[in-house]
């Protein structure tokens, strides 16, 4: 859990997570990656008074924290929450809490009970375990989690709210059993990196770069990429960017192929656009072993083109398009979901 000294991923550099501000005021973010979402120190503070003088009796500060984990693989939530209490008066010296969650339709609750009548002492975090569920069929279903907690008044005392309620941002999760063998979980609200290397994938994540940096639209780097699932318009996109008869193979590049970008399984493709192979940027990137640098000949570029084919060998075009696969079934990308596109050394 995301409290005191204990090590959590959603305790540690939120770098690459993204801000989801919360319903109940801007000072509550829920911060998300892909699989987990958090929130630290939700403060509920509690007041009972006598009646009728409006005297206050004693007041209760409690800090709330939540660290949910989904899955790719499972359509099963862990919901860990903590609640501490920071300060307490009077006859609150010692309050009587309890605590419960559920989720919105379609989900179910498996488990939300949370804790019941539970007795804090200063300083004392109790913790509370909640599990949810969902069971799509053939969909992709959208739910959020939402909670209230209670404190039970002193006898002959009146609470001034004695009820605290919040939840998840609207549809934050999303489970579904159209990608990838299994049924699984995520918060499509994460944008997702495909990370390729050159190390790892040559000429094409060089081909990848030089798109990124040199052409205007900035796919996958200034401009987010998007998935297209029907595979029908893909092999149609690298049918008009690769077999548009101006597609000439060079004798120099091993095993040389028709390498596009962005991606034919992108709507951001040029065949999407509406353009033709002879319409891209056509490059050869070669390494050069005397010095140790990649460098770029170009075959056609104005610097205006919204596509690209690179001279690429085949076995290294291949490995760019099954990592965009694993990364698609891993991360469970939907059509139209969105993705950055990170080239590294």
């Amino acid at each position: 859990m995301c409290r005191g000294t204990s090590a959590s991923l959603c305790c540690s550099d939120l770098e690459t997570w993204s801000p989801q501000i919360d319903n109940l005021d801007e000072a509550n973010t829920w911060w998300v990656n892909r699989l987990e979402t958090c929130i630290h120190g939700i403060t509920l503070v509690y007041t009972v008074i006598q009646v009728p003088t409006g005297t206050v009796l004693g007041t209760a500060t409690f800090a709330v924290s939540h660290e949910i984990e989904l899955s790719a693989t499972s359509v099963e939530l862990d919901d860990n929450a903590a609640v501490t209490l920071v300060a307490s008066s009077g006859v609150l010296v010692s309050p009587i809490a309890s605590f419960s969650a559920s989720c919105s339709a379609p989900c179910n609750t498996d488990d939300g009970s949370g804790f019941t009548l539970e007795t804090f002492t200063r300083g004392e975090t109790e913790d509370a375990f909640f599990t949810y569920s969902d069971d799509p069929s053939n969909s992709a279903d959208l739910f959020d989690t939402s909670y209230v907690f209670t404190v039970q008044p002193p006898p002959n005392t009146v609470p001034v709210d004695p009820t605290a309620e919040w939840s998840t941002p609207t549809d934050l999760f999303r489970c579904d059993d159209v990608v990838s063998a299994n049924d699984g979980c995520v918060i499509p609200a994460f944008t997702p990196e495909l990370q390729v290397s050159v190390s790892t994938h040559g000429a094409a994540a060089i081909g990848i770069l030089f798109a990124q940096d040199y052409l205007p639209d900035g796919w996958g780097y200034t401009t987010e990429l998007t998935r297209l699932a029907d595979d029908a318009a893909a092999e149609a996109n690298r049918r008009r960017i690769c077999q548009d008869g101006t597609w000439v193979p060079d004798p120099f590049v091993r095993d040389d192929s028709c390498d596009e970008y962005a991606f034919a399984r992108s709507r951001q493709s040029g065949g999407q656009l509406g353009l033709t192979g002879a319409d891209c940027a056509e490059v050869i990137p070669w390494f050069d072993e005397t010095d140790g640098q990649w460098y770029i000949d170009p075959i056609r570029y104005t610097g205006q083109e919204r596509c690209s084919r690179a001279h690429v060998p085949r076995d290294e075009n291949s490995l760019v398009g099954s990592t965009l696969g694993v990364l698609t079934s891993q991360l469970r990308l939907l059509d139209h979901d969105r993705y950055w596109v990170g080239v590294y050394a």
